[in-house]
């Protein structure tokens, strides 16, 4: 049996939309992602950062519960006192 990338429950199985292995749950709570590629260009601004940095970010972002969008915003914001 697979695991949940986000939460670790058994019978996760992987799904299309998500691009990650999600149980039923975590599926549910979780938006669509898009391609790699899609979020170099979006992530990176047309930098071109070591294939190491972006596919770190990239398993991040997959296991993230935010759209593309709010996560730009949620890790490129400065956290504020």
């Amino acid at each position: 049996m697979s695991q949940c990338r986000i939460c670790g429950d058994e019978g996760a199985r992987y799904r299309t939309a998500a691009r990650n292995v999600l149980c039923d749950s975590c599926s549910n709570d979780t938006p669509a992602k898009c391609t790699l590629e899609e979020f170099r260009e979006e992530y990176f601004a047309g930098d071109d950062p070591p294939l190491s940095v972006l596919r770190e970010f990239y398993a991040d972002y997959l296991a993230s519960m935010h759209t593309l969008a709010e996560y730009i915003k949620a890790t490129t914001s400065e956290a504020h006192p």
